[in-house]
C-alpha cells in the first residue's frame, strides 16, 4: 500500500510510461532535497546528472517495452543528482506496476555513499598493510644499507594508490653534522643531483620537516629561497622526516601526481615507512658500531699478546 511506501527506508518513486514522477515518499525529499511539489510531474531524469540524461531515457524505454523486477545489487551502482548538484552514488530497485491498463514502475532508490567509503577505507587499508608488509620483508633481505634503500625508494616510486611518480629520493644525516646526504635517488634532473648530494639543512627544501620532525606536502609550503630547490619543490612531493624518538636520522622524499589529495591515511602510511626506515638506519649503525667494537678488542688482545711476548720473565732477568 502507498502508507507502506512511505514509510519505506528507501527514496521510493512511481513513475509513468512517460518517465514522470507522479508520487515520492517523505524519504525521496529528505535524499534529493526536493519538495514533493517540486518532483511530481517531472521527468525521472532530473534526479540524474546531465550527461547521463539520454542514455538514461532509452535505458527506460527499454525497460517499459519489457518490465520485469529487478532487485537492488542486480545492476551496476549508478549515479544520483541532488537539487543542489551534488552527486552520490546509489543502488535501484525497479518493480512493474499495473494501473489501470498502464505499465507504472515502482523505484527504490538507496544512497550507498556510506557504504562505498567503508569499502574504499577497507580496500585502501589492505593496501597500505600489503605495501607495509613487502617494505619489512625488503628491510630483512641481506645487502648493505645503501642496497636496501634503494630497493624500499623502489617500491614506495611505483605506489598506484598513493598516486605516487617514478620520482623520489633518501637522504641520511652525517653523523656528527646537520647535513643531509642523498644515498639514493629515482629520476631527479641532473641540476638538483649536482646541488643537492649534501644538503645544509637551512638550505633544503625539505628544511620545514626536519626542524618540525613532521611530514609536509610541498603544496602547504611557500617556494624555497635556493633556486636550486625551484625545480623540484614546484611539483608536489611529500618530504618525510626519519626519526628515531626525536632525533633526526634522514629525510625521504616521494613525489605524487597533480590530482593527489592529502589525507590522514597517506600521512600514517608515510610515517610507517619512516619508522621502517629509522630501524634499518639503526640496526647499520649498531651493526657498524659492533663491528668497530671487535675490531678494537682484538688490536687491543694483540696488543697485550706482543707485550707479554716482549717481557723477559724472572729466570731470564737473574741469568
Amino acid at each position: 500500500s502507498w502508507s507502506l511506501l512511505e514509510s519505506a527506508p528507501d527514496a521510493m518513486l512511481v513513475v509513468d510510461h512517460d518517465g514522470k514522477i507522479i508520487w515520492v515518499n517523505a524519504q525521496t525529499e529528505r535524499v534529493f532535497g526536493f519538495t514533493r511539489q517540486e518532483l511530481l510531474n517531472q521527468p525521472i531524469e532530473m534526479l540524474i546528472p546531465e550527461q547521463y540524461r539520454a542514455s538514461h531515457a532509452l535505458r527506460r524505454s527499454e525497460y517499459l517495452a519489457a518490465p520485469d523486477l529487478r532487485l537492488m545489487g542486480d545492476r551496476a551502482e549508478l549515479a544520483a543528482q541532488r537539487k543542489d548538484g551534488s552527486r552520490f552514488p546509489a543502488e535501484i530497485g525497479l518493480s512493474p506496476l499495473q494501473i489501470d491498463g498502464a505499465v507504472w514502475v515502482s523505484a527504490a532508490i538507496r544512497d550507498i555513499t556510506l557504504r562505498k567509503q567503508t569499502e574504499e577505507a577497507l580496500r585502501s587499508n589492505l593496501q597500505i598493510q600489503s605495501t607495509l608488509n613487502s617494505l619489512l620483508e625488503l628491510s630483512l633481505q641481506p645487502g648493505s644499507l645503501q642496497e636496501q634503500l634503494e630497493r624500499v625508494l623502489d617500491l614506495l616510486c611505483g605506489i598506484s594508490w598513493l598516486k605516487a611518480e617514478s620520482r623520489g629520493a633518501i637522504f641520511i644525516i652525517e653523523e656528527g653534522s646537520e647535513t643531509l646526504a642523498m644515498v639514493t635517488q629515482r629520476d631527479l634532473p641532473a641540476s638538483v643531483l649536482t646541488e643537492c648530494q649534501k644538503i645544509p639543512r637551512a638550505n633544503c627544501c625539505c628544511d620545514e620537516a626536519a626542524i618540525s620532525r613532521k611530514i609536509v606536502c610541498t603544496r602547504s609550503i611557500d617556494p624555497p629561497s635556493n633556486d636550486s630547490c625551484t625545480e623540484v619543490c614546484s611539483q608536489p612531493h611529500y618530504c618525510v622526516p626519519i626519526l628515531s624518538e626525536s632525533h633526526l636520522l634522514g629525510i625521504f622524499t616521494v613525489f605524487v601526481a597533480q590530482d593527489h589529495e592529502e589525507n590522514p591515511q597517506n600521512e600514517q602510511f608515510l610515517s610507517a615507512v619512516a619508522r621502517i626506515l629509522a630501524g634499518m638506519i639503526q640496526r647499520e649503525r649498531a651493526e657498524t658500531s659492533l663491528r668497530d667494537s671487535e675490531q678494537r678488542f682484538q688490536l687491543a688482545v694483540q696488543g697485550l699478546s706482543l707485550i707479554h711476548i716482549s717481557e723477559p720473565t724472572r729466570q731470564d732477568t737473574r741469568s
